[in-house]
């Protein structure tokens, strides 16, 4: 079974943000991924699983890994910590 990962986009660095064609996406949009360190559904290890879903994407070095500590794939007791972390990737990313 897949990993519950918790993922939000935002257009790369240098892109505008006017409608294109599907196809004129591929590549140019980057965001985050968040997994708790407990998650069990990433074969044991969620950092190495997170990092290397990264690793195949066009656009690695542009995103953000959060690893929500000792919390597994529902973030059951951290949900306030998770919502801080999107805010804080969010805010970083309006201050660009």
């Amino acid at each position: 079974a897949p990993a519950c990962l918790t993922t939000f986009t935002r257009h790369a660095p240098g892109t505008s943000h006017r409608l294109r064609p599907i196809s004129a996406l591929r590549g140019l949009h980057t965001g985050a991924m968040l997994v708790g360190t407990y998650d069990n559904f990433t074969d044991g290890d969620p950092v190495e699983f997170l990092e290397n879903l990264n690793n195949h994407m066009p656009t690695a070095k542009y995103n953000k890994l959060i690893f929500i500590e000792r919390t597994g794939h529902t973030y059951q007791n951290k949900h306030q910590e998770v919502a801080e972390a999107i805010l804080r990737q969010l805010q970083e990313w309006t201050s660009e």
